[in-house]
């Protein structure tokens, strides 16, 4: 379940692309005498709600940097996940500042659109760090290693990748395997997380196809 956890990346591109121009194209345009008069205000509120879902945005990247760079978020090319015992903690820890943070934002926010997204971003936050504190207390973790490094490899060697992203490859594959200094291997990590709790009674099995769980 690995962009079930908090605000996900491709919901925070969404704010950041498709969203803030949809509202803008439907809210503003509606009260204004011109689009030209329109224009200066529309771009300072995208730019403020921009601004506000890369809050949310960079700890996503952080703690999923392989889905970042599969969407094109620079600088993380080279990282893997961290799925070691408290990763998750670390997270919600993460993702509770940001939202203390965004609900300041908000509170001395006028504009309502920038509001709007405001709101959006903090009420999916909660709900998926609920959702997070729930798998965690009723699920057996659950790492689709395989999978998860073979997309990863894709990601990066796909024919319209540029060359200069390619090498990065052999970085996250040595991070993977545990042959870079100071790393573990990925796979003893999930067996380890996996195995130590999959014989606690009331916990919940991995389903078929799960995808990775961190």
């Amino acid at each position: 379940m690995k962009l079930k956890r908090f605000a996900t990346l491709s919901l925070l591109l969404s704010i950041i692309t498709a969203l803030p121009v949809a509202t803008a194209g439907d809210a503003r345009q509606a009260g204004t005498a011109g689009a030209a008069s329109s224009a200066p205000a529309e771009k300072d509120w995208i730019k403020r709600s921009n601004d506000n879902a890369k809050i949310l945005l960079e700890i996503e990247a952080k703690f999923s940097p392989e889905q970042a760079s599969s969407l094109g978020v620079e600088g993380y090319d080279e990282e893997i996940s961290d799925i070691s015992e408290g990763a998750q903690e670390k997270q919600r820890a993460a993702v509770a500042e940001a939202i203390q943070k965004l609900a300041a934002k908000r509170s001395q926010e006028n504009d309502a659109l920038v509001k709007q997204d405001l709101d959006i971003m903090i009420d999916d936050a909660r709900n998926q760090q609920q959702g997070s504190l729930l798998a965690e207390k009723y699920n057996v973790p659950y790492f689709n290693v395989a999978g998860t490094i073979f997309g990863s490899m894709r990601a990066l060697l796909d024919d319209q990748i540029p060359a200069k992203r390619r090498a990065a490859a052999l970085v996250r594959l040595k991070k993977y395997t545990g042959t870079e200094a100071g790393r573990r291997p990925w796979t003893e990590i999930a067996k380890e997380r996996t195995m130590a709790k999959i014989n606690q009674p009331g916990l919940l099995m991995p389903f078929k196809d799960q995808g990775i769980e961190t």
